[in-house]
């Protein structure tokens, strides 16, 4: 029989840890696993559409903005009613829901994943890591998506190392870095083909740091005015776009050529027209964007925070800038364009990386098989939990 496996996201957008479960759980084998979503807020119809036909999508709608108290009790009779045996959370928001619901229900195998983080481990609040040491108590495994959150795990959460597995994202490479119609993609976009295009993927959250990047801008448009820009993601209630209509600019008319699209499903090809691809988080877990773009021969300009260090080669496949400095960025970003030759190298290297180290192929196996591994090393071939 097919191991039943439910992931927990918070809500299901199109953003990097969730894009990252749909890509594991469209690619389980049917044969092997049977695979649920939950999604303890809601969903937003463009990413139901990237999730195979035949994979349950749960919706709890999570009551008002604090703790949800009887949203447990919801998932756990969900988990009893489809005898759930992997329950699978995914950061820090799910955390607390999964772990006490999958005891009240009596879920044999508990994992949870951490893809990222929005503050630094010293701001962490005293009742957060109190409530964080019974939860790791309730844990079977956790899963990390670069080295330097599996350190964090053993380090602050006091996790020992061999229930600690670093999978790494992996990227669809039939999908990145393949021919597109160039003149077609910008022209729907608004830019013109002899027009330099710097862009950015991801969710407008603080920790992306979207504003760094704008200034960033300013400075490459003084010396390449044809430059523009184009900044991809879901704004929820318009925050950016908010802050961005305060923010002092040199000259606010910069704004004309960035493009903000909202949120897309047409990756790839945005990608494909890029002349450099540019992440300028404050924190990365392991960045999927990052890859994509090096899948799809892109060089790449990001902040060293994070997963992001292990994923690029610097100098090789990409150049590194320390967070929050809109000049440092700046220069990396005109070293780029204006040398296309080695620009076009670089992005080559990526590709050639990103195919040697991050196949979706090893990545979902590597998550298939922790599943089996762990359900029988706590189950065994009886079912029922050894003591």
């Amino acid at each position: 029989m097919p191991l039943r496996i439910m992931h927990v996201v918070d809500t299901l957008a199109l953003a990097g840890t969730e894009y990252g479960v749909m890509k594991t759980v469209n690619l389980l084998d049917p044969a092997r696993f049977t695979p649920w979503i939950c999604c303890l807020g809601g969903s937003i119809p463009e990413t139901r559409r990237l999730v195979r036909p035949d994979v349950r999508i749960v919706e709890l709608n999570r009551r008002g903005s604090g703790v949800d108290w009887a949203l447990p009790w919801r998932l756990a009779k969900i988990l009893r009613g489809d005898r759930i045996q992997v329950i699978h959370s995914h950061n820090w928001a799910t955390y607390a829901y999964a772990v006490s619901s999958a005891r009240i229900a009596g879920i044999p195998v508990v994992i949870h994943g951490e893809h990222g983080r929005d503050t630094a481990e010293d701001s962490v609040s005293m009742r957060r890591r109190f409530l964080r040491r019974l939860l790791v108590s309730a844990t079977d495994h956790f899963t990390a998506v670069s080295r330097s959150i599996r350190e964090h795990i053993c380090r602050d959460w006091g996790v020992p190392e061999n229930r600690v597995t670093f999978i790494p994202n992996g990227v669809d490479l039939g999908r990145f870095g393949v021919g597109y119609p160039s003149a077609e993609i910008r022209g729907r976009l608004g830019v013109g083909t002899g027009e330099p295009l710097i862009g950015a993927v991801g969710e407008f959250r603080p920790v992306k740091d979207y504003m760094t990047l704008i200034h960033a801008f300013e400075r490459v448009r003084r010396r390449v005015p044809a430059a523009r820009l184009i900044v991809v993601g879901y704004d929820p209630d318009g925050w950016f776009a908010s802050r961005l209509s305060e923010e002092p600019l040199e000259d606010r008319r910069i704004l004309d050529d960035v493009r903000f699209p909202g949120l897309r499903t047409d990756i790839p090809e945005i990608m494909s027209v890029l002349d450099v691809y540019v992440n300028c988080s404050l924190y990365e877990g392991m960045s999927n964007t990052i890859l994509e773009a090096m899948a799809s021969r892109k060089p790449v300009v990001a902040t060293a925070v994070g997963g992001t260090p292990d994923i690029v080669e610097e100098g090789g496949t990409a150049w590194l800038v320390p967070p929050e400095d809109p000049e440092a960025l700046a220069d990396r970003i005109l070293w780029l364009l204006e040398d296309p030759g080695e620009a076009q190298r670089m992005g080559a290297r990526g590709r050639a990386r990103v195919e040697r180290l991050h196949g979706y192929a090893a990545m979902v196996e590597s998550n298939a098989s922790l599943y089996e591994s762990v359900y029988a090393n706590k189950v065994g071939l009886t079912g029922k939990p050894r003591r």
